[in-house]
């Protein structure tokens, strides 16, 4: 590889971990909004449960949305494909799969696991209302916990990133 090619690769690899770390600091973002926004509705819920009604549940002051916003994974998914992720160092490729596993295994499946609650069949039935709150808070401490997790991963993976930077 002459040296052109080889600082024409270089440029390439840089621009794709910039790519990269733009993508994490957007999802820290999205994460910390639903971070708050999911406290607000463990709130909702425990107030939910105390009075036996699912009335408001999952309304607060920015209305009913479970995902406030998105997160992306674009970037990370262009550096597998176009083949940059092999020309990183084995932590870095490691922290940033950790990562975007975690996004979208965990996090994502969570927040599945809670619309097929909420949207069950079953779930508003008047003699179903006190499990289903149950249920809801228990499901929604857990995805709490997976974003607290993901909050720290992405902040980690942010970290390594820029520690390569030139």
């Amino acid at each position: 590889m002459s040296i052109e090619e080889n600082l024409k690769q270089k440029k390439i690899i840089r621009k794709n971990l910039l790519s990269i770390e733009e993508e994490l600091k957007s999802n820290l973002s999205v994460i910390d909004n639903w971070i708050l926004y999911h406290q607000q509705v463990l709130i909702n819920i425990e107030r939910a449960i105390e009075s036996d009604s699912i009335q408001k549940l999952l309304i607060t002051e920015r209305g009913f949305n479970i995902f406030q916003s998105t997160m992306s994974q674009t970037a990370w998914k262009v550096s597998q494909e176009s083949g940059i992720v092999g020309s990183l160092d084995y932590e870095t490729i490691y922290l940033l799969s950790k990562t975007y596993d975690l996004q979208e295994n965990s996090v994502k499946r969570s927040i599945e696991e809670i619309l097929r609650e909420l949207f069950g069949k079953d779930a508003m039935h008047a003699s179903n209302i006190k499990e289903t709150l149950i249920s809801l808070y228990t499901k929604f401490k857990v995805l709490g916990e997976l974003e607290a997790s993901l909050k720290g991963s992405f902040k980690t993976s942010l970290k390594q990133l820029q520690s390569k930077s030139p």
